[in-house]
């Protein structure tokens, strides 16, 4: 597996993805709407940045780092960057890619906190050293909001 920026081969493939997995929770969005926002972070330094986990050239799974995961929360505002977009391909589930996507997340920033929000994989997160911070319903959804502390 190998891990790179977003390019622009695999902006529609994670597009679906993200719009599969999480678009049922947009009342306003679309695939296409999904898929521009993603677009958007190509070639930037800025945030939002994109990554693709890829095996022979071919995506298996992405990750972003965004800076509000939130942004219809201005509770939760003041928390950034946030990884976002943790999704791994169906066939390659369970097989360590969600885990390295994170470690490398992790190594692509600077010193100090990451945030991230999550209602399905609290213990994957725990399990990489992540903190839960808070507990808060998002979406009909009881949400663990979980940090980790980057120090140098």
């Amino acid at each position: 597996m190998r891990m790179q920026p977003l390019e622009e081969r695999h902006v529609g493939i994670v597009g679906g993805w993200h719009w599969n997995e999480w678009g049922n929770r947009d009342p306003f969005g679309s695939l296409e709407t999904w898929t521009r926002r993603i677009a958007c972070s190509l070639g930037d330094d800025d945030l939002p940045r994109w990554y693709v986990a890829t095996e022979a050239r071919k995506a298996i799974g992405s990750v972003g780092l965004v800076p509000h995961d939130m942004s219809d929360r201005p509770d939760q505002r003041h928390r950034t960057p946030w990884v976002s977009g943790v999704f791994v391909d169906q066939g390659y589930r369970k097989q360590g890619v969600a885990s390295a996507m994170m470690q490398y997340i992790s190594e692509c920033t600077l010193d100090g906190t990451l945030f991230l929000q999550t209602y399905s994989a609290e213990s994957l997160y725990a399990s990489l050293g992540w903190v839960v911070i808070e507990r808060v319903m998002y979406h009909d959804e009881l949400t663990s909001i979980m940090s980790l502390v980057k120090a140098s």
